[in-house]
């Protein structure tokens, strides 16, 4: 039987970005916009799930409440629309893993 997912990760400062369940360490996680470290992760389960003794859901893509908007800017030089400031997310309550 194989499994097939991923970590869903929220860094220090709300920044969320996903890890390989099977290639990265979770516990020394930098987050890939600011560097910081990972502060809540979860894991999603993309073969078919996981339910715990009472046959709930335990696992699965956890839907992020944002705290503040992405923020953007169009280059002076080139007329394309940039991202200045990355949107960042709620730490989720009662769903995943706290560090």
């Amino acid at each position: 039987m194989s499994f097939e997912g991923y970590y869903q990760v929220l860094c220090k400062n709300g920044h969320p970005y996903t890890l390989d369940i099977y290639g990265d360490d979770i516990e020394c996680s930098k987050c890939p916009i600011c560097d910081e470290c990972n502060v809540w992760w979860n894991i999603v389960d993309t073969t078919n799930g996981s339910l715990d003794d009472q046959g709930e859901q335990i696992d699965g893509y956890v839907e992020l409440e944002i705290l503040t908007e992405a923020k953007k800017c169009t280059c002076s030089l080139c007329d394309n629309i940039h991202t200045s400031k990355f949107a960042t997310y709620k730490i989720p309550k009662g769903v995943g893993h706290v560090i």
